[in-house]
């Protein structure tokens, strides 16, 4: 018969690493966002877009 406890706690620690790598990705998505920002503003200013 299974060992439900040690399938329990082997499923809480993957989903715990599982969370941990999101939050992760989460917070190298966010510094490139605001990298590509920061150079799109920089372009902005060398190439101001055409107003209308």
């Amino acid at each position: 018969m299974p060992d439900y406890k040690e399938l329990y706690f082997s499923l809480v620690r993957k989903t715990a690493a599982a969370a941990d790598a999101l939050e992760i990705l989460s917070l190298l998505v966010g510094e490139q966002a605001e990298h590509l920002k920061k150079e799109l503003e920089r372009i902005e200013e060398l190439f101001p877009p055409d107003e209308m």
